[in-house]
């Protein structure tokens, strides 16, 4: 099978399905697992997402489009990928896609604020901590570096390269991730 460039250009498909809500996921090529402007990229999804988040204060709280909204980044051996979903209203899907380019606009025109850069950064380690709070959880987290040659202390490194993320390499990270003319999105509804 062909490996993504990112340099395909930008395609949507529109499945029509009987359902009352429609769901959108507009994403972009990702990261590998080794590459090292991973934790930029946490920082930016969690900044994006939650109900906090850019997202979900803008166009679930202030303006009612969304049932759900969030962003998500996946690594993979091979290039993952940085997407938002949003289910909404068939009749407020097109604002509320035109809401989510606006929010990832200003993610590549805007540095993101001290306080988002730190919320962002404590809910990332706090919530890795806790994930390693079971044996097997870490077992799992080791195996998978060992196999992805991240190292043996990768695991125990995560604060140190979460708390190493700045405004301007977040931003920078999303002027190279963010590329509208190089995306994908799929629609299902009505």
């Amino acid at each position: 099978m062909p490996q993504e460039t990112g340099q395909e250009p930008a395609r949507a498909l529109k499945k029509t399905l009987p359902k009352q809500q429609t769901h959108v996921v507009l994403g972009f090529l990702g990261l590998r697992v080794n590459d090292r402007r991973r934790r930029e990229l946490d920082v930016l999804s969690t900044v994006l997402s939650g109900q906090g988040g850019r997202l979900f204060v803008e166009l679930r709280d202030k303006r009612s489009m969304a049932y759900s909204v969030t962003s998500v980044a996946a690594e993979g051996a091979d290039p993952g990928y940085f997407a938002v979903y949003i289910g909404t209203s068939p009749e407020k899907a097109e604002a509320a896609v035109e809401g989510i380019k606006v929010e990832l606009r200003r993610a590549r025109e805007e540095k993101i604020s001290a306080l988002e850069l730190e919320r962002a950064q404590q809910h990332l380690v706090g919530t890795h901590a806790i994930g390693l709070q079971r044996n097997s959880a870490r077992a799992a987290l080791l195996a998978l570096d060992y196999l992805y040659g991240l190292g043996d202390e990768n695991l125990t490194r995560y604060a140190e390269q979460v708390f190493a993320v700045t405004q301007d390499s977040v931003l920078k990270l999303a002027q190279e991730i963010i590329d509208f003319e190089h995306s994908a999105m799929a629609t299902v509804g009505p």
